[in-house]
């Protein structure tokens, strides 16, 4: 049973009531409604009986064109004063004089591609007035002549119209104080202070996905998931969603796609099942490097151009509150992985100078801390430092090497490694001291070139650039690697 316009809440309900109760009052074959911003000076919300839903996008750039040319002409004093339909149509013409339509012969007063199409013989055109407020049209198109209305009841058929017009202006008064309480719980959610980074992940998700829950409460929208860039942006990982359907957890794109495209397809492609449409998607934070992406999807293909102006506002801001939740989480994440890494960096430092150490404990110490798997920067499967000498006719000789393993894959002998700290594993050619180098070894390069050198197979087509050191460094040398990667 259709509720009462009266009882009907969402501006999507109220006006699905509007167009129904007019085609009822009115017998039309095709009863359409349009509403208008007179702020941005254009129009939206497009509903319809009688005509194909998708067809109303095409009426809606019709009308938005023929505004644009009545403007831009009045703007130079090239538009007409006396305006009549035939000279930008009958949505200029009702726009502007706020007068009702009645064309009884619709083929010859009215020159339009609807008009023709759908064989229509007579249209009615009624603005929707509050005060003197333009809030839209609504178009009463009659194929035939058997049910068009008379004078007397073209007047009755006006006043319905003047009482919907209020109903829509409370529904969208209603949709913009949703959007105002949804933006204020949406601030009060988002912008509390996060704590560490290790705790508060968890917590973060938990967060978005209220504030996900919140944002399709106050925009009658149907899902929506948070996407955020993975390290170095080549690909887009699921944060949270709320959906019927299990969203993409991870998209990537090809060269040729932008990002919100290649969001949108994979998403469509998961929530096409569940009827789900993709309809928006919002930068998170900065448009030009966002954090990432909030898609908002709908059961109704034309949410896009149904929704009311609050909505939207209310759709940007809390893209951005949301970018700046993660943005802030990232803040936390980076300076704790700053501090992390300048601790061990520390750490290294005063091994190195504490005072009494041989350089064999010194370069102990520098092999042990590369290999320290609480620093992930540092968390090699082996290291190698060795202190290297020149003899006086020229040959170069390894002096003292330490080395760490904590790979099971690296060769390696097991060594004390003091009292209380059981035992250490050492690769094979860090045991050997005190030898000759030949000439053409990487050590004698790399100290001699001081130049970093990467040691292994290059993948095809690849060609790696050197990077030079500073002449008069310490002769002290490092060689690290992991499995499957080239030493360094």
């Amino acid at each position: 049973m259709r509720p009462s316009l009266q009882r009907a809440t969402g501006l999507a309900t109220v006006l699905r009531g509007v167009v129904a109760e007019m085609q009822q009052a009115s017998k039309a074959d095709i009863v359409s409604i349009f509403l208008y911003e007179e702020g941005t000076r254009r129009y939206f919300a497009p509903f319809a009986v009688g005509q194909p839903q998708e067809s109303l996008l095409d009426s809606l750039t019709d009308m938005s064109e023929q505004l644009a040319r009545y403007s831009n002409d009045a703007a130079q004093g090239k538009a007409p004063g006396d305006l009549g339909v035939h000279n930008y149509g009958s949505t200029v013409w009702l726009t502007v004089t706020r007068q009702r339509l009645v064309a009884r012969d619709a083929p010859s007063s009215i020159d339009s591609t609807f008009i023709r199409r759908y064989q229509v013989q007579t249209t009615i055109g009624l603005p929707l007035m509050s005060g003197d407020r333009l809030l839209g049209l609504i178009y009463l198109n009659y194929r035939t002549r058997t049910n068009e209305p008379d004078d007397a009841r073209v007047e009755a058929l006006g006043r319905l119209a003047d009482a919907a017009a209020g109903t829509i202006e409370t529904a969208l008064a209603a949709a913009e104080r949703s959007a105002l309480d949804g933006l204020g719980r949406l601030t009060s959610l988002l912008s509390e202070p996060a704590g560490d980074a290790r705790t508060d992940l968890k917590e973060l998700r938990r967060v978005l996905s209220i504030a996900l829950a919140d944002l399709l409460l106050a925009s009658e929208l149907d899902a929506a998931a948070i996407y955020q860039f993975a390290p170095h942006r080549t690909s887009l990982e699921l944060v949270t969603a709320h959906a019927p359907v299990a969203a993409p957890v991870r998209v990537d794109r090809s060269a040729h796609t932008d990002w919100e495209a290649a969001l949108s397809a994979a998403v469509a492609g998961v929530t096409s099942a569940a009827d789900l449409h993709p309809i928006a998607t919002y930068a998170l934070g900065s448009t030009r490097e966002p954090h990432g992406f909030l898609v908002v999807m709908s059961r109704d293909r034309l949410a896009t151009v149904r929704r009311a102006p609050a909505t939207d506002v209310l759709l940007r801001a809390g893209a951005e509150l949301i970018g700046g939740a993660l943005a802030s989480q990232r803040l936390i994440d980076g300076l704790e992985h700053s501090n992390r890494l300048l601790g061990a960096l520390g750490d290294m430092t005063s091994a190195m100078l504490r005072p009494g150490s041989s350089r064999k404990e010194v370069i102990e110490s520098v092999v042990g801390h590369l290999t320290d798997a609480s620093v992930p920067e540092f968390d090699f499967n082996f290291a190698t430092v060795y202190l290297l000498d020149e003899q006086s006719d020229g040959v170069s000789v390894v002096r003292l090497a330490a080395g760490a393993a904590t790979a099971a894959a690296i060769e390696a002998a097991d060594s004390s490694a003091g009292p209380g700290h059981g035992t250490k594993r050492i690769p094979r050619w860090a045991l050997e001291e005190n030898r000759d180098l030949a000439a053409d070894d990487v050590l004698v390069y790399v100290a001699r070139m001081w130049r970093t050198v990467i040691v292994g197979p290059l993948p095809k087509g690849r060609r790696f650039g050197v990077d030079r050191g500073p002449r008069g460094a310490h002769q002290r040398r490092r060689d690290r690697a992991r499995p499957g990667r080239p030493a360094r």
